[in-house]
Parts: structure tokens; C-alpha cells; sequence
């Protein structure tokens, strides 16, 4: 197993609920950062009809390495300041974990403080670097300006 951590911060000029319902939108991240999330599938829905589990094809990249895995997550918002998508386990044995989060803190009306942070423990190749972790957080980040600047 390997483990990974990172994390990465920046600002962006819109605001807090607009971010918030960008990056909860978890559909849409295969549109606005598709060099890590090859496919997002939302697997059950909560009673108020928002998603709560979901489908991950991700890939893992960092320089010329490449690793493909897919991972079943749940997915829990605290509107408008978090989002975590979580692994799910697929029996008490299971040891991998993958979560992601984002907290969200809003400036002032037109810009917001994005936070995403990324652990992992997953079986993939012990020659994997742990810089992919900052690699992959940097990654969402830059993504996710990108997408709310448009």
C-alpha cells in the first residue's frame, strides 16, 4: 500500500456559493479536470435528491507515470463551507482509503478561499512518488480556478 497526502490553496474571483455548487457538482469534473477524473457516476442519492455515492474513474499522474483506478465514493456536504467525497470500503478487510475535501471560506462577496486536501492509502506502486499527492491536489485547484474564472 501507499500513502499519500497534499494539499494545495488559492483564491478565486467568485463567490462562496457559486464555488460551492461548482465543486459539488461532482458530474461536471470530468468537464473542467479531466486529466485526473476520467469519469464521475453517481451511484445513490440521498432523500432531498443530491448525491451521496458515486462512481470514480481517476487517473493518477505524475511526469510520464500514469495509473488508472477506480474507486467507489460517498460523498457529504456541509453547504456552503465543505465537501468531502470519501472511499467507501468494500468489506471490514478492506485497508485503502482515498479521500478529498474542499473547504470553502468566502473573503469578501466576490472572491472565495479554496482548500482542497488529499489522503490516500491505496495499492498502487511503491516507486509511485509522494509528491503525486501535492501533484494531484495542485491539480484540482488549478482546475477549479480555471473553471470559475470562465
Amino acid at each position: 500500500m501507499k500513502v499519500f497526502d497534499g494539499s494545495a490553496t488559492g483564491t478565486v474571483a467568485a463567490p462562496l456559493e457559486r464555488c460551492f455548487t461548482q465543486l459539488a457538482d461532482l458530474e461536471s469534473y470530468p468537464q473542467w479536470y479531466p486529466e485526473t477524473v476520467r469519469s464521475i457516476t453517481v451511484t445513490a442519492v440521498g432523500d432531498d435528491g443530491k448525491p451521496v455515492a458515486i462512481a470514480a474513474a481517476l487517473t493518477f499522474a505524475y511526469g510520464p507515470l500514469k495509473f488508472n483506478h477506480d474507486l467507489p465514493l460517498t460523498l457529504t456536504l456541509d453547504e456552503p463551507r465543505s465537501i468531502l467525497l470519501q472511499r467507501l470500503a468494500d468489506d471490514e478487510h478492506d485497508s485503502e482509503q482515498f479521500q478529498v475535501r474542499w473547504q470553502l471560506e468566502p473573503l469578501d462577496e466576490q472572491s472565495t478561499r479554496l482548500e482542497v486536501s488529499l489522503h490516500a492509502v491505496l495499492n498502487l506502486p511503491a516507486f509511485l512518488p509522494d509528491a503525486i499527492a501535492e501533484e494531484v491536489s495542485r491539480g484540482f485547484l488549478v482546475a477549479a480556478q480555471r473553471s470559475l474564472a470562465g
